[in-house]
């Protein structure tokens, strides 16, 4: 099954990058929950960044499935280490 982020349309849209920027780090979904509309992504070295349904590309409601491959743009809040622009990059769920 590929990996998808769904949309409030109920129209399942891969979201699959065409190709890797040198400014994009790669990881997984570590925990996404869509009741909550955010969750975590871990990067290459286990490092937590927080994301939220508004990184992801897309219209309405958005979520990722647990474990997937991505890639995503780092930035900092007042919070903490923040994922944006978070992009779906395979369907092979990644160990972990």
């Amino acid at each position: 099954m590929m990996a998808t982020v769904v949309t409030s349309d109920s129209t399942p849209s891969p979201l699959v990058a065409d190709r890797r920027d040198d400014d994009r780090v790669w990881g997984r979904v570590w925990w996404f929950c869509p009741d909550r509309g955010f969750g975590w992504v871990l990067d290459d070295r286990d490092h937590a960044w927080f994301t939220t349904w508004s990184d992801l590309p897309g219209q309405g409601f958005r979520w990722l499935e647990d474990g997937v491959a991505v890639s995503f743009r780092t930035d900092r809040d007042c919070h903490g280490p923040v994922a944006r622009d978070v992009v779906v990059e395979s369907a092979r769920r990644m160990a972990g």
